[in-house]
């Protein structure tokens, strides 16, 4: 069984950094025992690892370098690319239009200057991020106009009907309370809703923050747009954590860079028989899993959640080229068997 990525960062330690990390203290108070709590709390963790505040990529460098470097496989030492220019995105217009592709997501996360991230806030902090992001959601307008749905309020019945239409994030699993990352559960958190739902905003879950753009059909230029319009509203009121090596830093070691996943929901029957679908993925330069995404499991399927592999050293533009161009390949790859 492979270790999860923080055990191993541990174990290739020397005395001297493990002695020299269990000394370090943001100003939130996070330690390392908090930083990986999440893998010592969840078996089947595939990094393990936290941080509590956009400190702590600073005090605890060093660790965190070795976890990017083994995940992101790039050097942490170089700096981010911030490009989220429309006109320099270059994708085929006929994927478009392409049946196959059923959907389109495009989600980023954030999170506010100021605060601890969710493993370390405590519920007044919670609130006060709740009641910045409703101020700044008055800069939405048009197509971005939403409505809030505190989850606190929602009966279980509108929760599971929310959840069925992949609006909602799932109740959080036992790690995430052992961890400290679903303190006062449900208070503080809610979703934003735009009228036609291509538009939604999570609040408090695993960042402060997620901003998501959606629609039927292959139109990622369009999801795109969409998505980067209401990041630069928000933007207009929020100030979010940014480091200029990292790029924007959140919670999980695994989403910062453009911490962006840009996704295509396809139907491939005939890869859909073919074992080496997730090396031609890989190959191209895309991630594939089941059309649940990560809760998808070993079940038969003909339709596949197709993402960009990069998220840091790599600009938001450039994650949409590469995705469009790994999604084409990969539906000629289809026309051939």
């Amino acid at each position: 069984m492979t270790l999860p990525i923080y055990k191993r960062v541990l174990h290739e330690a020397s005395s001297e950094e493990l002695s020299h990390w269990k000394s370090l203290k943001t100003s939130n108070g996070v330690t390392l025992d908090d930083i990986i709590s999440p893998g010592e709390n969840e078996k089947h963790a595939r990094v393990g690892t936290f941080a509590g505040d956009a400190e702590s990529y600073r005090v605890f460098r060093t660790y965190f370098d070795k976890v990017i470097k083994y995940y992101h496989g790039i050097n942490p030492q170089s700096m981010h690319i911030k490009d989220w220019d429309l006109s320099k995105i270059h994708v085929d217009e006929h994927l478009f239009k392409d049946k196959r592709i059923i959907s389109t997501r495009v989600r980023v996360a954030r999170n506010i200057v100021g605060f601890p991230f969710e493993m370390k806030m405590s519920l007044a902090q919670r609130k006060e991020v709740e009641k910045k992001i409703i101020s700044a959601s008055k800069n939405l307008k048009g197509d971005l106009e939403c409505e809030y749905f505190p989850l606190y309020e929602m009966t279980e019945k509108e929760k599971e009907h929310f959840r069925e239409e992949h609006l909602l994030y799932a109740e959080p699993r036992q790690y995430m309370y052992a961890c400290g990352l679903a303190n006062d559960w449900p208070q503080a958190r809610g979703i934003f809703l735009s009228k036609n739902r291509e538009f939604s905003m999570w609040v408090n879950e695993e960042d402060h923050l997620r901003i998501i753009s959606m629609q039927k059909g292959g139109n990622i230029k369009e999801v795109f747009s969409r998505l980067n319009r209401a990041a630069e509203a928000m933007q207009e009121e929020l100030t979010f954590t940014f480091d200029e090596r990292l790029g924007y830093v959140n919670t999980c070691p695994t989403n910062i860079g453009t911490a962006m996943r840009a996704s295509v929901l396809v139907h491939l029957p005939n890869l859909s028989e073919n074992p080496d679908l997730r090396a031609f993925c890989f190959h191209f330069g895309v991630d594939v899993r089941g059309q649940h995404g990560e809760a998808s499991n070993e079940e038969r399927t003909e339709i596949f959640d197709i993402s960009n592999s990069k998220r840091l050293g790599v600009s938001g533009v450039q994650v949409i080229n590469f995705l469009s161009s790994g999604v084409e390949k990969i539906l000629k790859m289809e026309d051939m068997f």
